[in-house]
Order: structure tokens, then sequence, then C-alpha cells
């Protein structure tokens, strides 16, 4: 269905046994679908890159008498590439406390939580110091009793901010701003070797 229109079928036309249960299985991995019934394939893969997520329904011709049972769906959320980013790096780096990676919305104006080492930090507004160097392109520091923050800008393949970088590591005694800056360096090249615009770090809509 699409856009409450159905498709025609595809597929072929398979006759079924009345007055009995048979099992039917459908494998998504990316665009790649599998349709199986009773463990047997019914079509070779399907690649379709058509549509990135819709819905499940079940189906009949009005003339026929159906019963559906025991459905299960497995399935991983789709999450936005920066979040994997975000998961690796809070591993790779034991001394970092927080990660967080602040987006600019579509229309430009509202800032808001892409991927964070705190999950329930997504999709939440970003903070004062995200859209402080998203507005002004200026790296912030701030530093705590043990730990400091620095806030850099992150930019696309053509030098424009799409998003600012929240890292958060503990902290040494004498440490100074620059010392700070140069620690979170690292991390903020690795994310931006993986993104180079806003669509590595956001699901489509």
């Amino acid at each position: 269905m699409v856009n409450g229109v159905r498709e025609n079928p595809l597929g072929p036309t398979v006759r079924l046994p009345a007055g009995a249960w048979h099992e039917f299985g459908i494998e998504c991995k990316g665009n790649q679908i599998d349709l199986r019934l009773d463990g047997k394939a019914l079509i070779p893969t399907l690649n379709d890159g058509s549509f990135s997520h819709g819905k499940i329904g079940f189906w009949t011709k009005s003339d026929s008498v159906s019963y559906f049972a025991d459905t299960k769906v497995v399935y991983k959320p789709r999450e936005a590439p920066v979040e994997a980013m975000v998961r690796t790096l809070s591993k790779k780096y034991p001394r970092l406390l927080g990660l967080r990676v602040c987006v600019i919305g579509r229309d430009s104006k509202t800032i808001r939580v892409a991927a964070s080492k705190d999950e329930t930090e997504i999709g939440k507004p970003g903070g004062a110091a995200e859209e402080h160097v998203i507005r002004t392109e200026v790296i912030y520091c701030d530093r705590g009793r043990e730990s400091v923050a620095v806030t850099m800008p992150l930019r696309d393949r053509n030098g424009e901010i799409m998003a600012a970088v929240r890292i958060v590591m503990k902290s040494f005694a004498g440490e100074t701003e620059e010392a700070a800056i140069v620690r979170a360096t690292p991390i903020l090249k690795e994310i931006q070797g993986q993104a180079q615009s806003i669509e590595d770090l956001v699901l489509a809509e």
C-alpha cells in the first residue's frame, strides 16, 4: 500500500490447501527482501530501496476466509549513523565522561541532540554551549571540579557548520584550555572523518 493505494502484488500465484496452517516469513536486511512459505523461498531476493520505513499489515481477498495467528516481529531499531559513532568512541576513549552531538534543525533555528553517550538526551533540545558554538563558530570550554568540557563546531565537506560536538573528559591538575582542546580534537576528527554531510548524522525523514 502506498499513500492508501494498493499496488499490484509481487511474486507468483501460489495455491494453498484449505483447512491447513502455513508459515509465511519475510526477512528484510537493508534493501534486500526475502519471502518464504513453509520454510521455502517464494521468489528470488528482492532489492528494493524505494522506502526507508513503513508499516506491516495483513490483506486477503474479500471472497476468502483466512486466519492469522502467532505473528512475531523481530527487528533492530533504526538509528542515526552518528549514534553508532558516539557509541564506538565512548568505548575507545575510557576517560571520556560525556559525548554529545547536536545538529541544526531543518528550520535553521532549532538545535537538537542527534546522539549522546547518555542516550536519554537524544532528541532533546541542544544545550547553551552547543548553540553558542553553532551561532558564533567559536570553540567553547568550561571546567567542572574534576572534568573539562570542550564544545567544537563540526563542519560539512563544504566547510559549513552542521553540528556541534560537546566532549566531556576527566581533567588533571593544571590542565589549560589549550591542552583540553588538543585532547578533544582527535575525537572531533574521528567524527568528521565519517560525517561529511548532515545525511551522515541523522536519519532520512
